[in-house]
């Protein structure tokens, strides 16, 4: 029996075993740093994606939709625990939320999302990780790369973010499916449709 299971994990362990794409690239190469650059331009957007999160405590999954204009945000979820739907909206110094007929204030959207719902979302760093830029607020521990230049793996303050697909929209190359992982929380975030805006 014992066998049995050693046998199991080794075939796990082998079909885990990503394609060979990931490179450590000490210095940042000009082709990522022009990819950053048109990346941090982009001010007005918006997508729609689907999202599971799983924590010690509890697990929850359901649909997103996300629009920002500079520092206005407005973030519609749905899921199973949330029929009526949640609504983050607000700016950098004071969000909102919508929930049950009734709006609740704070400084701060995750505070809020998770005070009551339960839901845990790093939305600060969130809105960086999902263009495939490192969060301003967080030191870098770790970077890794793709052999296109594309951020592949990413470590900021006890995150660990994995950019697992990406796909060109409105002529920029923009993650499609990205995991986020902390040692108390799990995410999985799909991105079926972006569109964006310049600022310039």
């Amino acid at each position: 029996m014992k066998l049995v299971v050693l046998m199991l994990l080794a075939l796990l362990s082998a079909c885990a075993v990503l394609p060979e794409k990931i490179k450590i690239i000490e210095n940042l190469s000009p082709q990522y740093l022009l990819h950053e650059e048109v990346l941090q331009s982009i001010d007005h957007w918006q997508f729609k994606g689907r999202f599971a999160v799983s924590s010690d405590d509890d697990a929850w999954s359901g649909s997103l939709r996300w629009e920002q204009s500079g520092e206005q945000y407005s973030i519609h979820i749905l899921g199973p625990l949330f029929h009526s739907g949640v609504v983050l909206s607000g700016d950098d110094r004071h969000s909102s939320l919508a929930l049950s007929a009734k709006i609740y204030h704070d400084k701060n959207a995750e505070t809020l999302l998770y005070r009551y719902t339960g839901l845990r979302f790093p939305f600060e760093n969130l809105k960086y990780w999902m263009f495939g830029l490192a969060s301003p607020g967080l030191s870098i521990s770790a970077r890794e790369f793709d052999t296109a230049g594309r951020l592949a793996l990413l470590e900021q303050d006890g995150w660990r973010v994995y950019f697992k697909k990406h796909r060109e929209t409105q002529d920029v190359i923009l993650p499609t499916k990205i995991f986020i992982e902390r040692s108390d929380l799990s995410i999985r975030l799909v991105f079926d449709q972006w569109n964006i805006q310049s600022g310039e």
